[in-house]
């Protein structure tokens, strides 16, 4: 997964790993307060609150994930 990430958007092995684990404990923290009625949201919500952030872990690594986006499509 790690590698196939890097392909898709340029980072190295050691970028790719901090995306993935800032983005993991990112919507983990939301599922938490989603279970213990902290935040209520619907799940078009999350999703949005979870892709805004995971661009920003990756724009912060180096990489444009518009760019990423429309290659992907």
């Amino acid at each position: 997964m790690i590698a196939m990430i890097a392909e898709q958007t340029g980072l190295n092995e050691e970028q790719v790993i901090r995306f993935v684990r800032n983005t993991v404990i990112y919507s983990h923290g939301i599922a938490t307060m989603l279970a213990t009625g902290v935040l209520k949201g619907t799940e078009k919500e999350m999703m949005e609150m979870i892709n805004k952030a995971a661009d920003a872990f990756i724009l912060n690594e180096g990489a444009d994930p518009e760019k990423i986006a429309a290659e992907g499509k």
